[in-house]
C-alpha cells in the first residue's frame, strides 16, 4: 500500500515544494525576454531598442519542422486481472481516441494547437506541464487537458523530474464568478463532486479577492489591471484511489475545499511534463536559452551598436567652439544634414563628428560569429546567406558540408521528434484511461469505412455501410490502456519527397520475382491501384478519381472469371506437359531394361563378350531380329549403345 500525505501535513508540504520549486524559477523572467525577442534593459539607454532575433526564431522554427501534424499510432490494452477482454474492445478504444477524444478536447485551443505550444514553451523554460482531467458538458463528455503556466506547478522537493514524484501541487486562480459557477454546477451532483460548498460560499461572500502580483509571466507584471481572483492548490498524488486535497492557504488553518481520489486506474499522475532536455539536476529541465542566452544578449548588443552607428553616420553630431551667444549669423536650428538644406554658422567653429568607418565595416562579421556561436549550441545552421555575406566562416559552403550540416540539424530535429512522440503517448495514455474510467453508459461514435473495416478485421460485427458504432463504458473498464506512436509520424513530408518514396516502393516491389504469389502464401496482397492513386494525388494531378475510377461488380467479376478460366488452362496445360514428361520417362525405363537384357543374352552366348558393349553390331542386329523387332528398332537401339559407349 503507498504512503499519501495526511490532512495535517499539507501546508508543510506546499511551502517546502514552493521554496524548493522558486529557485529553479529564477532565470524564467529573462527567459521570457529573450523568447520574446525583447530588447535587454542592460543596453545603453542612448542605444536603439532593437534585437537581432536569432534564438527567438529558431524556437520556433524547430517547433514547425517537428511537428508537421499530428501523431498517428495505436491503442494498446492490457486487461485487469482475471477479465476477458476481446481484441475488438481495443479496436473500439482506439476509434473512441480518434473519433471523439481528440476532437473534442479543445478547452482554451484546438488539441493541435496545444501539443504544439507544449513543446514550443518546453524550449523557453525547459518544459511544459500539461494537466489532464475529466470533462463532461452537453457537448462532450471524456477528458480534456491544459497547459498550465510553468510556475504553479510545483513540484516535490529534492526529486529530478515530474516522474519520480510522489506528488505534484497545482496553483489555480479562480475569481468570484468562476466560484460561483462551481457552486451552481455542482448543486445538484451526488457528493458536490467533493467541493465544500459551505467554505466555497464563505469566501464568495467575502472580500479577500486581489489582484496577483506573483507568479505570472513577464509580460503580465505590468499589468495593473488583472481579475481580482483567489488562489487555491491541489495536491496530486500518483497511486490509484490516492487522495487528492485542494485546500485554500491564505485561510487561518488552510482549509480543504475539495477531496478527490486518482480515479486513474494505472495510479499516474494527471500532471505530467513535456521535457525539452533532462540533466537529472534541474527539475524543470534545461532551457534552450541557458546556453544561448548570453551569446543572444551580446548579439542584441553588436545590432544595436551597429544601429547607433549608422544613426551617427547618417546624422552625425555636430561640435561649434567659438561665440555662439552673441553671433548673429550663428543657427544653430540650421546645422541640419538634409538634401539641399543652408546652414548659417557665423564665425562660429563647426566639427562634425564621422563615426570610425572600420568599425562599421566589422560589424556585420561580428554579427555572423555571434550568430554561428548561437546556431553551433543549438544544433541548426543558417543557410540564407553566404558564408562571406554573413560573416559566419565556419559555415562552409561546399556540397559536402552543406549534407553534414543537414544531418546535423537532421539529428536535432530527430531527438525533439522523439520526445515529441513520448510526449504524445504520455498524454494519449491519460487522456484515454481517464475518459474510460470516468464515463457511464454508451456513447456513440461516428466511423468511417476505412474504421469500419479495421472493426470488423479485429472481430467487431459491424454491418457494412454502418456508420456509428458504440462504445460501452462497462466493458471497456476492464482493461487499461497504452499508447503506441508511431515513430516519426508527426513529421511532414512534401509532394515531392512522397511521390518519390511511392516510386521507389513500386519499383522495388515490381523487381521482386512473382510477388504477387510470394504474398498470397501469407494472406498479403498490394494494392496497386491505391499506389498509383496516390502518386497522381501527390503529382499535383485534378480530378484523380475520375482518372483512376473502380470498376462495377460485374466489370470485376468479369475480370475475375478470365483469370480463373486463365488459371485453369494454364493448370491443364501444366498437367498435360507433366503426362507427357512422365510417359517419355516411361519409355526411356523399358528401353534400358530391354538394353541390359540383350546384353546379358549376348554375354551368356559369347562367353568373353562384355556386357557393356557388343563387339560385333551385325550379330547383335541378327539377333534381335530373330527376336522380333522391327530394322527401324534395330538401328535405334544399336545409335543408342554407340552413343552410350562414345
Amino acid at each position: 500500500m503507498s504512503a499519501f500525505l495526511l490532512e495535517d501535513e499539507l501546508s508543510d508540504s506546499l511551502e517546502a515544494s514552493k521554496k524548493w520549486s522558486d529557485t529553479w524559477f529564477e532565470p524564467f523572467d529573462e527567459y521570457e525576454r529573450l523568447d520574446g525577442n525583447q530588447p535587454s534593459p542592460e543596453l545603453p539607454e542612448h542605444y536603439p531598442k532593437v534585437t537581432d532575433g536569432t534564438a527567438s526564431g529558431l524556437g520556433e522554427e524547430e517547433v514547425m519542422r517537428v511537428w508537421g501534424q499530428l501523431q498517428t499510432g495505436r491503442v494498446v490494452s492490457s486487461p485487469l486481472d482475471g477479465a476477458d477482454f476481446a481484441e475488438w474492445k481495443t479496436a473500439v478504444v482506439d476509434t473512441y481516441w480518434v473519433n471523439k477524444i481528440i476532437p473534442n478536447a479543445n478547452t482554451d485551443a484546438k488539441f493541435f494547437e496545444k501539443v504544439k505550444l507544449a513543446d514550443e514553451k518546453s524550449g523557453l523554460y525547459g518544459s511544459q506541464p500539461l494537466f489532464v482531467f475529466p470533462i463532461s458538458n452537453e457537448d462532450y463528455t471524456g477528458s480534456d487537458f491544459v497547459l498550465p503556466y510553468i510556475r504553479d506547478v510545483k513540484l516535490e522537493p529534492g526529486k529530478p523530474t515530474d516522474r519520480s514524484c510522489s506528488y505534484i501541487w497545482l496553483a489555480r486562480h479562480y475569481t468570484k464568478l468562476a466560484l460561483r459557477g462551481i457552486i451552481e454546477q455542482v448543486k445538484g451532483v451526488k457528493g458536490h463532486a467533493g467541493w465544500n460548498l459551505k467554505i466555497l460560499q464563505g469566501i464568495v461572500d467575502s472580500d479577500v479577492f486581489s489582484a496577483r502580483t506573483d507568479d505570472l509571466p513577464r509580460d503580465l507584471k505590468a499589468q495593473v489591471d488583472m481579475g481580482k481572483t483567489v488562489t487555491f492548490y491541489t495536491c496530486f498524488q500518483r497511486g490509484h484511489n490516492a487522495p487528492w486535497y485542494t485546500i485554500y492557504p491564505d485561510s487561518s488553518n488552510d482549509k480543504i475545499v475539495r477531496w478527490q481520489t486518482n480515479t486513474d486506474i494505472a495510479g499516474d499522475l494527471p500532471i505530467f511534463f513535456k521535457y525539452r532536455k533532462i540533466n537529472m539536476v534541474n527539475p524543470y529541465g534545461v532551457s534552450r536559452y541557458e546556453k544561448i542566452g548570453p551569446g543572444q544578449n551580446m548579439l542584441d548588443f553588436m545590432k544595436a551598436a551597429n544601429a547607433y552607428g549608422v544613426q551617427q553616420a547618417l546624422d552625425p553630431a555636430v561640435q561649434v567652439a567659438g561665440d555662439t551667444q552673441n553671433d548673429p549669423n550663428l543657427d544653430l536650428d540650421s546645422l541640419v544634414v538634409s538634401p539641399g538644406n543652408l546652414m548659417f554658422t557665423g564665425n562660429a567653429q563647426i566639427d562634425w563628428f564621422t563615426p570610425d568607418k572600420t568599425i562599421l565595416q566589422a560589424f556585420p562579421t561580428l554579427i555572423g560569429s555571434y550568430k554561428t556561436d548561437i546556431m553551433n549550441l543549438i544544433g541548426t545552421n543558417d543557410g540564407s546567406v553566404s558564408a562571406a555575406d554573413s560573416g559566419n566562416t565556419q559555415y562552409s559552403k561546399v556540397p559536402a558540408s552543406i549534407r553534414q550540416q543537414a544531418e546535423r540539424r537532421s539529428a536535432r530535429d530527430n531527438a525533439q521528434r522523439q520526445a515529441a512522440d513520448d510526449m504524445m503517448a504520455t498524454l494519449a495514455k491519460l487522456m484515454i484511461n481517464i475518459a474510460i474510467q470516468n464515463s457511464d453508459g454508451s456513447d456513440a461514435i461516428n466511423i468511417t469505412e476505412e474504421q469500419g473495416d479495421k472493426l470488423r478485421a479485429a472481430g467487431y460485427d459491424v454491418p457494412e455501410g454502418k456508420a456509428e458504432i458504440l462504445a460501452e463504458f462497462e466493458e471497456l473498464k476492464k482493461a487499461k490502456y497504452r499508447f503506441e506512436v508511431d515513430p516519426g509520424s508527426s513529421k511532414f513530408e512534401d509532394d515531392d519527397a512522397t511521390k518519390q518514396r511511392i516510386v521507389e516502393a513500386m519499383n522495388a516491389a515490381a523487381s521482386i520475382p512473382d510477388i504477387e504469389n510470394k504474398l498470397r502464401q501469407d494472406g498479403k496482397e498490394i494494392h496497386w491501384g491505391e499506389l498509383i492513386s496516390g502518386l497522381f494525388e501527390k503529382s499535383g494531378l485534378d480530378n484523380v478519381d475520375k482518372i483512376i475510377t473502380s470498376l462495377s461488380q460485374e466489370e470485376q467479376q468479369t475480370i475475375n472469371n478470365q483469370e480463373q478460366l486463365q488459371a485453369m488452362q494454364t493448370q491443364s496445360a501444366l498437367d498435360q506437359v507433366k503426362v507427357h514428361q512422365e510417359q517419355e520417362k516411361l519409355a526411356q525405363q523399358q528401353m534400358k531394361t530391354q538394353q541390359e537384357a540383350a546384353k546379358t543374352e549376348m554375354t551368356a552366348q559369347n562367353g568373353a563378350q562384355s556386357t557393356e558393349s557388343p563387339s560385333d553390331d551385325e550379330q547383335v542386329a541378327a539377333e534381335l531380329k530373330s527376336r522380333g523387332w522391327s530394322d527401324e528398332a534395330v538401328r535405334e537401339f544399336l545409335a543408342r549403345i554407340g552413343a552410350t559407349n562414345g
